[in-house]
């Protein structure tokens, strides 16, 4: 009886511990499954790359500030008024050796209707000097001449570079000349009694004349320049004699010439 009890107790004893690591091999199994799960899926599935960190961008040095050229402004010319002396040289030789190159001053208004034309009034004041030996019949002496020389005009200009400092033009106009001559006798040698007053002459004329110029305008500030001019002045010849008693004398004198000028600007 005592072998029977003692089997049933090792056979229950046995059975339990079964049942004891049964119930801990379950338990164990259970929890590493979902562990195995969520490892294989973490292992499956591809992780989403982060987003990669911008780095803050590094200071600039600030560039140095750059000049902005400016066009120059634009010259504008509108009214010039030109002061200058002036030389004359005579073509024909004999007046200018009877009379002399005369000069003068020489004044100018400019006024620019368009950019490239521009219309001009002039005056001009001009004297010269002469000495020549004179034979007229039985009387020698010394010629003594003057001249005064006023020729104006009004012109029309071509203007080439209207619109920098450095501006040459072109002009053709008309207008008239009006001179004064005088000569008195020196050193008088005659064969008969003669009267000094008359070797003496004074004519005043008014000829037309034409002109035609080249002129450079250089603009130096807003209000003043410099200015050369040269202009050829055409007149017709004019005769005038000298009478005295049973002898006369006559002469031709050609006042067609070239003034140079060279002054400055005045600019409005």
């Amino acid at each position: 009886m005592s072998r029977t009890k003692d089997k049933n107790r090792t056979a229950r004893f046995i059975s339990w511990c079964l049942r004891f690591f049964l119930l801990v091999g379950l338990a164990a199994f259970f929890s590493w499954a979902p562990s195995a799960a969520a490892e294989e899926g973490e292992e499956g599935e591809p992780q989403p790359t982060p987003a990669p960190v911008e780095a803050a961008p590094e200071p600039q040095p600030t560039p140095p500030p750059v000049a902005v050229e400016t066009a120059p402004a634009e010259i504008v010319r509108r009214a010039e008024f030109y002061l200058a002396p002036s030389y004359g040289v005579m073509f024909d030789h004999d007046t200018a050796t009877s009379l002399g190159n005369p000069y003068g001053g020489y004044f100018s208004f400019r006024y620019f209707l368009l950019s490239h034309l521009s219309v001009e009034a002039s005056v001009s004041y001009m004297i010269g000097y002469g000495k020549q030996q004179i034979d007229i019949s039985y009387v020698s002496y010394t010629r003594l001449s003057s001249i005064t020389v006023t020729p104006f005009h009004a012109a029309l200009n071509i203007e080439i570079l209207p619109h920098s400092r450095f501006n040459p033009y072109l002009g053709i106009g008309g207008g008239g000349l009006y001179f004064i001559l005088r000569q008195s006798p020196e050193d008088v040698d005659s064969g008969v009694p003669i009267i000094h007053d008359e070797l003496a002459l004074e004519e005043h004329r008014l000829l037309p004349m034409l002109v035609g110029k080249v002129g450079m305008d250089v603009r130096l500030t807003e209000f003043f320049g410099v200015g050369a001019e040269v202009l050829y002045r055409y007149c017709p010849p004019m005769d005038y004699r000298i009478e005295i008693p049973e002898a006369s004398r006559e002469d031709r004198v050609e006042l067609s010439h070239l003034a140079f000028t060279l002054g400055i600007s005045v600019y409005y």
